[in-house]
């Protein structure tokens, strides 16, 4: 019986090359695959500097991948994002806003901003980066400025509230009765509203609330302009 092994010595095929995905080494297309596995689509190249919205469902499965990536790096000091947790949830069409940059030399994306289009404006609920400062302090600076542009809001605390409302300076909502209306009656009903920061009066804005979010009550401001 003819053996694999005589048939890769006879067509003269170099094995140090064979691998099972036709992959060889450095991650160069090998032309000696042992498997008929179709080859994956590549992404689009992304203009250098610009944030660009994706609205392509295909284009935006070429690059869950590096995506997801990008947000499991931001988010895993604090053990991942509590939506995004695989390349798949890229995909989720709750998810209904994303937009990419590509800023420094290498051509891969650096930084993502996601979130929801809803009736009033889009709202803004997560971010995802390479680790590199320069490419982070540039994201956080994008974000301020749609911060300030009618049409885009946000539910922040913590770093974020430092990032954008402090250091970016987005405006906060302090008007109950306008966050109750965006947030909906379903959570409206979970809040419970605060005015002043509950353990840290001298923290800017008089709209801080707490509600429930993944399971866990935490204490919010939303900020930014959304269309009321």
């Amino acid at each position: 019986m003819i053996k694999l092994i005589d048939i890769l010595l006879s067509e003269k095929i170099d094995l140090k090359n064979v691998f099972m995905k036709g992959v060889g080494p450095g991650g160069k297309p090998n032309p000696d695959q042992l498997t008929d596995e179709p080859k994956s689509e590549e992404r689009k190249e992304y203009p250098k500097g610009k944030y660009i919205q994706v609205t392509d469902k295909k284009e935006l499965e070429k690059i869950s991948k590096e995506v997801y990536d990008l947000i499991d790096n931001a988010y895993a000091s604090i053990g991942g994002n509590v939506k995004v947790k695989s390349p798949k949830d890229i995909l989720d069409p709750s998810t209904t806003y994303w937009q990419v940059a590509d800023i420094d030399d290498d051509p891969e994306l650096d930084v993502v901003g996601f979130g929801k289009e809803t009736k009033f404006g889009t709202k803004h609920t997560g971010i995802g980066h390479d680790g590199e400062k320069p490419n982070i302090k540039n994201l956080l600076s994008k974000k301020s400025k749609d911060l300030k542009t009618t049409g885009n809001y946000i539910e922040v605390s913590g770093p974020a509230f430092k990032a954008y409302v402090q250091i970016g300076g987005a405006p906060t909502l302090d008007d109950e009765e306008t966050v109750r209306t965006i947030l909906g009656d379903k959570r409206s009903k979970q809040l419970e509203w605060h005015g002043q920061h509950p353990t840290d009066p001298s923290k800017q804005g008089k709209g801080w609330y707490t509600r429930k979010i993944g399971g866990q009550s935490l204490t919010k401001i939303m900020a930014g302009i959304p269309e009321v």
